[in-house]
C-alpha cells in the first residue's frame, strides 16, 4: 500500500475512512479480513462498522506510533531473500586479488562514489525515491555507500526490506555497487564513544544480529560490499582484530560471501595493525578515513597499500564559502583536495566521499536546491574525472 499522508486519512469521509481501513487490514490481516467477511454477510451492516471500528482503533493506535514527520509508516512484506528481475545490468560480485579488486571477468575495479545519509532520515525528509538515488548514480561513481545508524535501525523492523532492498534494486539496475556501512562509532564492547547510540540493546549482540540477518538476505545480491563497523575507537588494535574476525565469521556463516571491509581502531585512521593482522578470510579490504585534520595520512595509507586492497570509504573537506560547526573539516582544493586525490588516483585506491547532503558534514549541498558547495564543485569538476 502506497505510503500516505496522515492528514489525508484524517481528511477522509466516514465511509472513506471505512474503506480505507478495510482495504489496509485486507493487506496486512487477510485471513482476519476474510474470516469477519463470512460473519458479516449474517449481521447488520451496523454491526460490521462495529467491529471495524474496534479492530480499528487498535490498528491505528499501533500504526500511529511510526508515524514521523507527518508520514505515515506501513508495513512492508519480509521476504527471505533478495531476488532480481534481472541481473542483467548489475555489476558483478568484487572479489579481492593481491591488492586490488576485481570482478567476475577479471577487470580491476576501483571504486569511486558518494555517501548518502541514512535512509530513514532521507525518508523523514520527504525524498527516499529512484529519483532520489538516480542523483546519486549519475554524479560520476560507480557505488554508493549507504550508512545504517544502529538507532534508527532498530525503531523500524521493517528498515532492511523498506530501504536497503530498495537502494540495492536501484543501484544494480544503474550498474552500480552498494556498501552496507553499520555506521557505529564507538567501542562496540563497553559502548565507550560520545557519538555511540542510546539504544536498550548490547552494541555487539545487535552488531551480529544485523550481519546475519543482512548478510544472509543479501547472499545473493552481486553489487552488495558489507562494511562491517564504520569507525571503531576507544579500542586497541588486539582487541579490535578479534571482534571483526568474529563479525566477518557471522557474515560468512549466512552463505555471503562477498567482499567485505574492515575498518581500524581510531576512526578507522590507525592502519599499523593490517600488516600483521591474522584475518585469513580470502575475501577483505580495509577502510581508512582521511579528513584535513589527518596530516600524516600519506605516510599511514603508503605503509600497506601495496599488502592489501584499501579502500577511504568517507573523506571530504569544508571550503571557505559555508561555515563549519566540526572545525577538522576546515580544509580547501589547493590544501588538500587535490593532493589527497591524487595520489588515491595515482595509486589506484578507491574512495567514497561525504555527504551528498545540505545538512550532515561535509555537505556537498548547500541548500535543499542542490546547489553545490566548494566541495561538491570539486568533486563534480575533479575528483570524479581523476
Amino acid at each position: 500500500m502506497p505510503i500516505c499522508k496522515k492528514k489525508i486519512i484524517l481528511c477522509l469521509g466516514f465511509e472513506g475512512r471505512l474503506l480505507w481501513l478495510e482495504t489496509y487490514m485486507r493487506q496486512i490481516f487477510p485471513q482476519l479480513l476474510d474470516g469477519l467477511s463470512e460473519f458479516c454477510e449474517e449481521e447488520i451492516g451496523l454491526k460490521k462498522i462495529f467491529i471495524l471500528s474496534v479492530i480499528g482503533i487498535i490498528i491505528i493506535g499501533g500504526v500511529s506510533l511510526a508515524i514521523n514527520s507527518g508520514k505515515l509508516i506501513l508495513p512492508v512484506e519480509k521476504k527471505e531473500s533478495f531476488v532480481a528481475e534481472s541481473y542483467e545490468n548489475y555489476p558483478t560480485r568484487l572479489c579481492v586479488s593481491g591488492n586490488k579488486l576485481i570482478d567476475e571477468n577479471k577487470k580491476e575495479i576501483v571504486l569511486k562514489g558518494l555517501m548518502a545519509p541514512d535512509p530513514q532520515k532521507i525518508f523523514r525528509e520527504g525524498n527516499f525515491s529512484k529519483d532520489y538515488y538516480d542523483g546519486i548514480f549519475s554524479f560520476g561513481g560507480n557505488v554508493i555507500r549507504v550508512s545504517v545508524h544502529p538507532d534508527m535501525y532498530v525503531n523500524d523492523e521493517y528498515y532492511m526490506w523498506r530501504y536497503i532492498d530498495q537502494i540495492v534494486r536501484w543501484a544494480g539496475e544503474c550498474g552500480q555497487y552498494v556498501i552496507i556501512d553499520w555506521h557505529y562509532i564507538g567501542n562496540p564492547v563497553t559502548g565507550e564513544g560520545k557519538e555511540m547510540p542510546d539504544i536498550q540493546k548490547n552494541h555487539m549482540d545487535l552488531t551480529k544480529q544485523f550481519w546475519a540477518q543482512t548478510a544472509s538476505y543479501f547472499k545473493d545480491a552481486p553489487n552488495v560490499i558489507f562494511e562491517i563497523y564504520n569507525e571503531p575507537a576507544f579500542i586497541g588494535s588486539e582487541s579490535w582484530e578479534g571482534i571483526a574476525k568474529e563479525i566477518t565469521n557471522v557474515i560468512r556463516e549466512s552463505g555471503a560471501n562477498q567482499l567485505i571491509i574492515i575498518g581500524s581502531p581510531d576512526y578507522s585512521f590507525n592502519l599499523s595493525w593490517i600488516k600483521k593482522s591474522s584475518i585469513s578470510d580470502p575475501n577483505v579490504a580495509y577502510s581508512a578515513h582521511v579528513f584535513p585534520n589527518k596530516t600524516l595520512w600519506k605516510k599511514k595509507i603508503s605503509e600497506i597499500q601495496d599488502e592489501v586492497p584499501l579502500i577511504v570509504t568517507e573523506w571530504g573537506y569544508i571550503d571557505s564559502d559555508i561555515s563549519a560547526r566540526q572545525s577538522y573539516l576546515k580544509g580547501s582544493r589547493e590544501s588538500f583536495g587535490e593532493p589527497f586525490v591524487n595520489y588515491l588516483a595515482d595509486n589506484k585506491i578507491g574512495w567514497v566521499a561525504c555527504w551528498y547532503d545540505d545538512g550532515w558534514e561535509p555537505p556537498i549541498f548547500s541548500d535543499e536546491n542542490y546547489t553545490l558547495t566548494e566541495w561538491g564543485k570539486f568533486l563534480k569538476e575533479y575528483a570524479f574525472k581523476r
